[in-house]
């Protein structure tokens, strides 16, 4: 079985979901409230991890960094690791009442909406079980787009009192597909 995968950003085709405060169309955000390194498994052997520093105004720098375990459940050893572009920038855009999509979240939530921009960067793959862009598992091969390309995509975040919901913009809904809970660590 091959699995394609792109960085976190653009794996998830837009990310982050932050619930609470503000109500519909708040120009302002609690501006250090997702600052930090902050990941989740997949329980597909993939650890997504995205340290989000901010830039003030409610805006953050992302980096993202993808961490390819021997067991599914993200412990043995680490085969890969990806590494995405060197920044993405998160650019806020308002907190607003928005159509979600992600197993145990209400399909109508107040989320914070952000723009990323993502540079012209090729991301890079290293590890013991890394051949050419893709990373050897028994059975089966998850492969990477390596290729650059600045990317600009529309995300929502939806912050809880565990962690928080990165999700992608796609037509008109904010999905997040594996109902990924970013922890902060």
């Amino acid at each position: 079985i091959l699995f394609f995968r792109t960085s976190l950003l653009l794996w998830l085709t837009g990310i982050l979901t932050a619930c609470g405060g503000g109500g519909d169309g708040s120009n302002t955000t609690d501006a250090f409230k997702y600052a930090g390194t902050h990941s989740y498994c997949d329980n597909d052997h993939t650890r997504y991890r995205v340290a989000l520093t901010a830039t003030g105004n409610g805006n953050y720098n992302a980096v993202d960094t993808d961490i390819i375990y021997q067991n599914s459940n993200c412990t043995g050893n680490v085969l890969a690791t990806y590494s995405g572009p060197i920044t993405n920038t998160l650019t806020f855009v308002e907190t607003a009442i928005a159509t979600v999509q992600t197993t145990g979240l209400a399909p109508s939530l107040s989320i914070d909406k952000y723009r990323v921009n993502t540079p012209n960067t090729p991301g890079s793959l290293t590890g013991p079980s890394v051949d050419g862009s893709c990373v050897n598992l028994v059975g089966r091969r998850i492969c990477y787009s390596l290729d650059g390309g600045a990317q600009q995509l529309d995300v929502g975040l939806y912050q809880t009192n565990a962690g928080f919901y990165i999700m992608n913009l796609e037509n008109g809904v904010y999905v997040d597909r594996d109902a990924g809970l970013f922890l902060k660590e």
